[in-house]
Parts: structure tokens; sequence; C-alpha cells
């Protein structure tokens, strides 16, 4: 898989269902029946991720949520994303 950077799009693959419970998110892939937890962060980042936000502007949203600085929350966001991305959740939008 091509590392992904701040100007790749992301979004949730059609076989993964995510569930919000009391803050955090509950993600199932289909296809392998597995499930990952979110923590509030990641929660945020999904719901963006989601509404089919880049990555750069979901980093934007993250630094105005929360208390972090932009070099921590840039890592903690490719990380997940291309974590989630590994695990099928996520697929990454064609350019354009």
């Amino acid at each position: 898989m091509t590392p992904l950077a701040l100007e790749s799009t992301v979004r949730p693959h059609d076989e993964a269902l995510a569930r919000e419970v009391d803050g955090e998110t509950l993600l199932v892939s289909l296809a392998t029946g597995r499930y990952y937890g979110l923590d509030e962060v990641g929660t945020a980042i999904w719901t963006h991720i989601g509404r089919g936000a880049r990555l750069d502007e979901v980093l934007e949203k993250l630094l105005a949520e929360f208390d972090v600085d932009r070099d921590t929350a840039r890592d903690d966001l490719l990380r997940l994303a291309s974590e989630l991305c590994e695990a099928g959740l996520l697929d990454v939008a064609p350019p354009g």
C-alpha cells in the first residue's frame, strides 16, 4: 500500500460498520469479522473522514477540537488512517 499523505482522501470501506457509543466508536469489518475500538480522538477522525474530508482538512479540524500540537496530531492521524486502511476499514479515494 502506498503511504498516506495529508493530501490523501480516504473513505469508509463499503463493508465497514461503525457504531458510536458514549463518544467512542466500534468498527467492524464485515469482510474479516474483526472489530476495532476508537477513543474520542479516533471517533472524531472517523466522523470527519466519513464526511469526505481530505486528511489535511481532518488535521485542521482536530487542531480546532483538541488541545494537541500539530506534529502529534498529524502523526496520530496518519498512523490511524494507515492502520484502518490496512485493516480494510478505509479505502483511499482516487485523486481528483
